[in-house]
């Protein structure tokens, strides 16, 4: 296979892992109410990074991405807010106040169309957007805790989507921007191990009593 070959394949890869982040999240937590186990943080940085990246969309002028990143910013603005209704409006009062706050920056940001300032933002976020979830499954690690409101499919989606665009951007030259992405599927594989040996334990537990409960 030559190169340019692999290029497009981890151009298709990254794009539609970026098409699919979100849904499965979406899914446990907006439309069945499973949000056990879930980070606050991981819920409401999700809806800042889309938020930011469309913003970024709106400055360059690009509506395709306008419209991709507006997507993710409906499916994870209705996880949050549903994430909310189930653990209490006040437990999320400042997680609310900073995504409202943000907003409010980055259409300022989009208006004065500083885009080089908003992509800044979106690769110094991508840097961390992932450690929430990772932090509080290394401290609940060796107990029973639930973790049914974490998606496992969420994070096989960005995984995957990581591989993409980490070998898109290595085959490009783009060596910083490479990094970032593979740093990002490093945490998430980290982050789905976790999980997963949780989503074991509670298995086992309920095993005899709801085992419906538990699902990857």
């Amino acid at each position: 296979m030559d190169s340019q070959a692999l290029v497009v394949i981890a151009f298709g890869l990254g794009t539609a892992g970026n098409l699919a982040k979100g849904v499965p999240q979406f899914a446990r937590t907006a439309v069945r109410g499973r949000v056990n186990g879930l980070s606050a943080g991981a819920v409401w940085l999700a809806l800042i990074a889309n938020m930011l990246w469309a913003a970024f969309g709106a400055a360059i002028s690009d509506l395709a991405f306008l419209a991709l990143s507006l997507f993710g910013s409906i499916l994870t603005a209705s996880t949050a807010v549903r994430f909310a209704a189930r653990t209490g409006w006040k437990r999320n009062r400042a997680f609310i106040a900073g995504t409202a706050l943000a907003a409010i920056v980055f259409l300022a940001l989009a208006i004065a169309g500083a885009d080089q300032v908003l992509a800044a933002g979106g690769v110094a976020l991508g840097l961390v957007i992932s450690l929430p979830q990772l932090v509080h499954l290394l401290r609940i690690r060796g107990t029973n805790e639930d973790v049914s409101g974490v998606s496992g499919w969420e994070y096989t989606v960005v995984i995957a989507a990581q591989i993409g665009w980490t070998t898109y951007w290595l085959l490009n030259a783009q060596w910083l921007v490479a990094a970032g992405a593979a740093w990002g599927g490093i945490a998430r594989v980290t982050t789905l191990m976790l999980l997963l040996r949780h989503a074991a334990r509670a298995r086992a537990r309920a095993r005899h009593e709801s085992p419906t409960d538990v699902r990857f």
